[in-house]
């Protein structure tokens, strides 16, 4: 008898048929590298690291859907947010990139094949899905337009922005 795969268990809950149980997924995002011998930092910075980190997640709880997740800023890195990578936390930026309204014209659009660590990003989800796809559903985490503000303007900038009606990523 065939076994129910999690990507099968996934695709039944989107298309609203049950199954025996509902499906689980956990976004465990760089602390997968506590399930190896890598730091923080090296799976935020070597892909093949980062793959491995996951893909041992995936191994020892079997999630029906891995969801390949390193950390929030690889948006703003990629549109030159210059970033620190502590040894065991998550990556953040050394200063916000846009200080002034004028700084947001000098923005380009990033590159997905050559800017920041998104080409190292795409070869992670290359590599885990290679591996895990016929059984299980894989997906990715990317940030959002109000996190990328927050990553490229700061926080405490678009609230005091906010507070004083400036409209400037508020």
């Amino acid at each position: 008898m065939n076994q129910t795969t999690g990507k099968q268990y996934m695709m039944s809950a989107l298309r609203r048929k049950n199954l025996d149980r509902i499906p689980t997924t956990v976004l465990i995002g760089p602390y997968c590298s506590r399930l190896t011998n890598y730091s923080v930092r090296e799976i935020l910075t070597d892909a093949r690291k980062s793959a491995e980190a996951h893909l041992a997640f995936h191994d020892r709880f079997t999630p029906d859907s891995l969801i390949v997740y390193n950390d929030i800023y690889l948006e703003a890195e990629a549109v030159g947010c210059e970033m620190e990578f502590p040894e065991d936390r998550i990556s953040h930026p050394k200063c916000a990139l846009l200080e002034d309204k004028a700084d947001l014209a000098r923005l380009k659009v990033p590159n997905p094949q050559n800017d920041g660590r998104i080409p190292y990003f795409i070869e992670v989800c290359q590599r885990v899905a290679d591996r895990v796809r016929e059984t299980t559903a894989v997906g990715l985490g990317h940030s959002g337009p109000w996190n990328i503000a927050m990553h490229l303007r700061g926080g405490r900038a678009i609230a005091d922005g906010h507070h004083r009606g400036s409209g400037f990523c508020s």
